[in-house]
This record gives C-alpha cells, structure tokens and sequence, in this order.
C-alpha cells in the first residue's frame, strides 16, 4: 500500500507527509481479513490557490487511503480532538518523512485539554450505543468500540492520558470490572470472528454499559481556547513543516 500511496503523489503538487492505519490495527488487535484504512496528511503546493485545495484526497487499491491538508491537523490538535490524540498515541506509523515527530506528539500529549478530551469520547460512546438495539443483539465489534471510548472517556476525566492500545487500556482502567471482563470477552470473539458479525446478546452487554453511559453528562459543539503554550508548540512546529516543504 505504500507504493500505492507515493504512486498517487507521484505526478500531484502535494507532498505526503504522514500516514496511520486506524481501525482496530490502531488499538492493537490484528485484523487480516477486513480491508486497511489509512488516514493522514499532505503539504499542499503553495502554488495553488486555496480554492483549488481537494478537501480530501482518496486512493483506491482495494483498500483506502485518504489524505488531508496538513493544516487540518493542526486545527485538530489545537481543538484536543478525540482522534487525533489516537494517531499522537500510536508509536507505529504506516508512512512518515516528518522531523522530530515523536518528541512533538510527547509533548502535545501533554499539553492536551483533557476535561474536554473526556467529553468527546464520551459523547463517541453514547453515539454509537444508542445505534445498539436490535432484538438479535449488538455486535462485538461495536460493544468493543463502546467500551474502549468508555475508558478513555473516565481516565481523561481524571488529567490522565488514556493508553491507545486496547490490552493496555484494560490494564489502566481501575473502575468497573465487570466493564474490563466484557471488553476481554469481545477481544476474544472477535479473534473468532474477524469480520466483526458475530453477535453479543442484550443481556450480555447492556446492565454493564448502562452504569457508564446513563452517567455520562456531555456537551456538544464545544470547543476550548487552546493553551498558549499548546498554540506555541502547533506554531513552531507547523512553521518547520513549512519552511522545509515551501
């Protein structure tokens, strides 16, 4: 798929600069049998005028790459966006020319509004449980998702950095056990069943979920004034970024 990706660049003025599988490859569980999604970004040409900018730019090869203006990212990071924080936190990339990066995405880490970090997973969560009910049940895949963002969602809470990878976060969670012991049974169907079709009946998952998620208070359409120091660090090193590609 790298080749993929630089063949479709190969004869465009934008510059690819860095690239992530998401999915569950991002959290840690290996998957051979769905198709990989990339996601990243390029350095657009300065010689085109902003207008003529695609918003994003898609690459087919039976699996999908998209592509997005490496100024979004940055708009992202500055908003503590809940999947951007995900790509700061995985230490495997799928393509990368960018100086530095992991000393940057240490630090931002760091400097990410966690408060409001906390209500974006949260709200993730309860967005897609409520899509849950269906009388032959809820796949796993999904309780999976649920409970991860569910996670993340309570340690953010708490100023603390949410582990990326699934195992790891089940370590870190400290709260509900039954939450931990039904997040280890879907890792394990869906080992079983990689397609993500097999089915979790309703009294398998929803008493658990219900504790989490009715408690949950969320805010939508809310977004923090960055630090300035978070601004400071985004400026430097877009400034970088620009000074090298311009």
């Amino acid at each position: 798929m790298k080749a993929d990706l630089l063949q479709y660049f190969e004869n465009r003025q934008e510059i690819p600069l860095i690239y992530f599988e998401t999915g569950f490859e991002l959290w840690g569980i290996p998957n051979s049998l769905r198709d990989s999604e990339i996601r990243g970004y390029h350095f657009n040409s300065p010689d085109l005028e902003f207008e003529q900018y695609p918003p994003v730019l898609e690459v087919h090869r039976g699996n999908i790459i998209s592509s997005i203006d490496i100024v979004t990212m940055f708009r992202n990071l500055a908003n503590c966006n809940r999947m951007n924080y995900e790509w700061l936190r995985t230490e495997e990339l799928f393509y990368n020319t960018l100086n530095g990066w992991d000393s940057f995405r240490l630090i931002v880490i760091k400097e990410y509004n966690y408060n409001h970090l906390s209500n974006e997973f949260a709200k993730s969560a309860k967005r897609v449980y409520e899509l849950q009910y269906r009388p032959e049940g809820a796949k796993c895949v999904n309780i999976l998702y649920i409970i991860h963002k569910i996670m993340s969602a309570e340690i953010s809470f708490t100023n603390i950095p949410p582990e990326l990878l699934i195992n790891e976060l089940l370590n870190q969670y400290e709260g509900n056990k039954e939450l931990v012991e039904l997040g280890r049974l879907c890792i394990e169907l869906f080992k079983q069943d990689q397609l993500g079709q097999l089915l979790l009946p309703e009294k398998k998952y929803k008493n658990v979920l219900d504790k989490h998620i009715n408690r949950f208070y969320t805010v939508d359409n809310y977004s923090p004034e960055p630090s300035k120091k978070l601004t400071n660090i985004l400026t430097d090193y877009f400034n970088k970024i620009r000074s090298r590609y311009s």
